[in-house]
């Protein structure tokens, strides 16, 4: 049995991965002789890559290792947040919306909160490049910052995310062969506490309201009526 007859997807998670990447797409060095480099920025980086080239020699391979400075980041898990939890039947409705047209409005079951993990690498070949990095990333981590964004299309509404530094570890490899050259690299562990959403569905909208005033000794004598409506609000 199918868990939902509907597919659906929010697009929140990638959302949330591109506003790590956008934190950390602007970092520059500056040189001895006073130019600034900005330094390239790429979804998981070049590991990878430079992993199948060692297992499979290239005479070529040279020209395509990996150009440092330069700074990878990447989803590496997540998890639910039960501190965050709130009432499972609360239900979200959509935002900005005319209500007096007596169209529907989109609705979902409460969101559900997660932890997003993520990790932001940063190699370099110079000490001081790699100084400069972590100098101009990790003081605004203090210990989090939060972003405002709007992470769920069908309900055009804010929430507002909290991005925290973890951890950090650094990793200076001067031994080996001169072929290899130094690499100096530091990995920073990042959470955001950001939602999980369900599927959508419409509502109808409330238009027309009837209070019946009903006689204490007899439930079924209706003694008044009053109608509320859209335009008595």
């Amino acid at each position: 049995m199918a868990i939902l007859d509907q597919h659906f997807y929010h697009g929140t998670i990638r959302l949330y991965t591109s506003i790590v990447g956008t934190l950390f797409d602007n970092i520059k060095i500056q040189r001895s002789n006073g130019d600034l480099i900005k330094v390239p920025l790429s979804y998981a980086g070049q590991q990878k890559q430079n992993t199948r080239l060692d297992e499979n020699p290239d005479p070529n391979a040279a020209r395509y290792k990996m150009r440092l400075p330069r700074i990878s980041y990447m989803l590496t898990g997540f998890s639910k947040d039960d501190s965050r939890t709130t009432n499972k039947m609360h239900l979200l409705q959509e935002q900005n919306v005319d209500r007096t047209t007596g169209d529907g409005v989109n609705t979902q079951l409460n969101r559900v909160p997660y932890t997003f993990n993520y990790e932001v690498r940063i190699k370099t070949k110079h000490i001081d490049d790699m100084l400069q990095i972590i100098e101009q990333i990790v003081p605004y981590f203090n210990p989090s910052i939060k972003v405002v964004v709007k992470d769920n299309p069908d309900l055009d509404s804010e929430t507002t995310v909290d991005i925290a530094l973890i951890s950090n570890s650094f990793d200076d490899q001067f031994e080996g062969v001169f072929e290899e050259g130094r690499a100096i690299e530091a990995t920073l562990s990042f959470d955001l506490a950001g939602y999980m959403y369900t599927a959508t569905s419409q509502q109808g909208v409330i238009q027309t309201v009837y209070v019946n005033y009903f006689d204490l000794t007899d439930p079924d004598d209706i003694l008044e009526t009053d109608t509320f409506t859209e335009a008595d609000v």
